[in-house]
């Protein structure tokens, strides 16, 4: 039981360091250390970030790669919670990368998806049409 556990640590280990240390795809490297996607996937944890969340002060993190190219840190503590990316400055202080602080979003614990909020109105649509023709 020790050496599997061990040998689960290293894996989990060499995935992160493939994973958050090049833009080698998820494909080859699953394919080099011989795991499925979806294994590998479970092999991996969020990279933290030095921001903090705006709302609650904890210690942001990235959950993936693209995340991570966005800015886009998500708040393990605050469920949904996203921070975008501080503004960089020049050696004056002043900022060359203006995205404001508004910019910043928190979403509720739950959205509704656009497809199932398009099915939604769909089907109040069928509705309505049936209603009127079956009145004819």
């Amino acid at each position: 039981m020790a050496k599997q556990a061990k040998d689960e640590d290293r894996a989990a280990r060499e995935a992160n360091k493939r994973y958050w240390g090049s833009d080698v795809s998820v494909n080859q490297i699953a394919e080099t250390m011989d795991l499925s996607k979806g294994r590998l996937y479970g092999l991996l944890v969020p990279l933290p970030t030095d921001q903090p969340c705006p709302d609650c002060g904890e210690q942001t993190e990235y959950t993936n790669r693209t995340a991570r190219d966005r800015g886009n840190a998500t708040c393990p503590s605050c469920t949904g919670a996203e921070q975008a990316p501080r503004r960089k400055t020049n050696s004056k202080g002043r900022g060359v990368s203006a995205q404001p602080a508004s910019t910043r979003v928190s979403l509720p614990a739950r959205v509704p998806s656009r497809a199932l909020l398009g099915a939604a109105l769909l089907g109040v649509a069928a509705g309505i049409f049936i209603a009127v023709h079956r009145r004819r």
